[in-house]
C-alpha cells in the first residue's frame, strides 16, 4: 500500500491524503507492535516474520515521499512518534 514504486503516489502539497495514508499505515504498525508484545509465539512464522514485514512497511513509508514530516509535530500529531 505505501510502496511508492517509479513515485506512482503523488499528491500535491496542500492535499491530506499523503497524512492519512501514513496515519494508517502508523495505525496497522501500533497494533501489530501491541499485539505482539502481549504475548504471540516466538516462532519465526508468527514473530519474526511479521515484524520484517512491519519494519519494511515502516521504511516504505518513510521513504516514501509523499507526506511532509514536519506537519505531524505542526498539529501534534503522534502517528509518526508512535510509529517509529
Amino acid at each position: 500500500l505505501v510502496h511508492n514504486k517509479c513515485q506512482r503516489i503523488a499528491f500535491e502539497s496542500s492535499s491530506p491524503n499523503g497524512i492519512l495514508l501514513f496515519r494508517e499505515a502508523s495505525k496497522v504498525l501500533v497494533a501489530y507492535g501491541q499485539r505482539i508484545l502481549t504475548g504471540a509465539p516466538p516462532t519465526y512464522k508468527d514473530k519474526y516474520k511479521g515484524i520484517s514485514i512491519c519494519l519494511l512497511l515502516l521504511s516504505r513509508a518513510l521513504a516514501g515521499t509523499y507526506v511532509n514530516f514536519g506537519v505531524f509535530s505542526l498539529y501534534g500529531d503522534a502517528a509518526l512518534s508512535s510509529a517509529l
